[in-house]
């Protein structure tokens, strides 16, 4: 019996050594994996990049705008960027912005540095063509948008950075007048509306295209071609051509910036307006006009409808009156000196073989007549 005690005394002095020595190992059940929530992990940045990507076009004039991308790295990042001027590159967001000034190509170098210190480079293209420009053909019979025709279709090719334009009718001295009934849409540059006048001729305004801040200007026109019943027959020559009337066609006339204005040669009958009704005319014959300018660049200088006088026919006899019309003025200012401007003229007459009172003062042309024209002159810069 004694040596069973004496083992169990053994055993039990070697199992409270080895409880005191142990007392600070985790037990075997506490080797659990940590969860989600009590881990911290150190990331490791990917290799820093810049791109460039498409950048998009430039064009002389117009404000520019386009951001690089970066990948890899630490935020925050700066930016810097040499052979872009005049653009810059905005240090904190690597947009790059400003206004070129000449076409070419820009080749800038674009740097990004991060939050470690570490950087990386990209070459940056951007193409930069000339500004945004519209013409009017020269050649073209009617100096102006019509029959469908906007602004858009006289966009001289390759300029601008085809971005969107927007367009919008101007109004004031020189942007001449939109008729009653019509409008232009300001996101395709188009006429909409029916045409609500009812005096004859045809109606000529400036509407402006903008492109990132850069604008360009053409005169749009509309006509109506009926006349009141039993009116006059109205001719008009100009441009050179004394053979078609051209009473519903806009004159064209061109002008040098920093030099005078003018329009109209009365020593070579151009233009030269002719008003016949031989009903109301004869011997006697009396006439009268009335004329109402629209402001523009020759606004307070000189206007003119001579010569005038009245008109005969193969046998002498009277049928109705002619009259010329020039105009002059100083240089324009520089809002006007690279874009086209309108002058619009509304002109009443009155014919009569009655009395000289029937024709006399603008009431009573306007009471009394019957014939009227709206008439333009759409000038040019050389």
């Amino acid at each position: 019996m004694r040596p069973s005690i004496a083992t169990a005394l053994v055993f039990f002095g070697m199992s409270a050594l080895a409880t005191a020595c142990t007392t600070d190992l985790p037990a075997p059940d506490n080797y659990e994996s940590a969860s989600a929530s009590d881990t911290n992990t150190t990331g490791v940045p990917g290799d820093l990049e810049v791109d460039c990507g498409m950048p998009a076009l430039g064009a002389v004039g117009a404000n520019y705008a386009h951001t690089v991308s970066v990948q890899g790295g630490m935020a925050p990042y700066s930016f810097s960027a040499t052979g872009l001027d005049p653009l810059v590159i905005n240090g904190a967001s690597g947009a790059i912005t400003g206004v070129p000034t000449a076409e070419g190509t820009l080749m800038g170098e674009v740097t990004v540095t991060d939050a470690l210190g570490a950087t990386a480079s990209a070459t940056c293209t951007i193409t930069v063509r000339p500004k945004l420009d519209a013409e009017i053909p020269e050649g073209k019979l009617m100096p102006c948008a019509v029959d469908g025709e906007t602004l858009v279709d006289f966009l001289v090719p390759d300029t601008g950075d085809g971005s969107p334009i927007t367009c919008s009718t101007l109004g004031g001295s020189g942007n001449g007048r939109i008729p009653g009934g019509l409008s232009v849409n300001p996101d395709t540059c188009a006429v909409e509306g029916s045409i609500m006048e009812d005096r004859y001729g045809t109606w000529v305004w400036i509407v402006e295209g903008q492109q990132n801040g850069v604008s360009v200007y053409v005169p749009y026109c509309a006509t109506n071609d009926m006349q009141a019943p039993g009116a006059y027959d109205i001719t008009v020559f100009h441009g050179g051509d004394l053979q078609t009337n051209k009473a519903l066609v806009p004159a064209r006339g061109t002008f040098q910036p920093g030099a005078s204005i003018s329009f109209g040669d009365p020593d070579a009958s151009d233009p030269r307006f002719e008003i016949v009704d031989a009903a109301n005319c004869g011997n006697p014959c009396f006439f009268g006009f009335a004329f109402f300018v629209n402001a523009s660049p020759f606004d307070g200088n000189t206007f003119s409808l001579n010569p005038r006088g009245l008109l005969q026919d193969a046998n002498n006899q009277q049928v109705g009156l002619f009259h010329h019309m020039s105009v002059m003025g100083p240089a324009v200012s520089a809002a006007f000196e690279d874009r086209p401007w309108v002058l619009n003229v509304s002109l009443d007459y009155c014919l009569s073989n009655v009395s000289q009172a029937t024709c006399q003062g603008a009431d009573a042309v306007q009471a009394n007549g019957n014939g009227n024209l709206e008439f333009a002159v759409v000038m040019f810069p050389q």
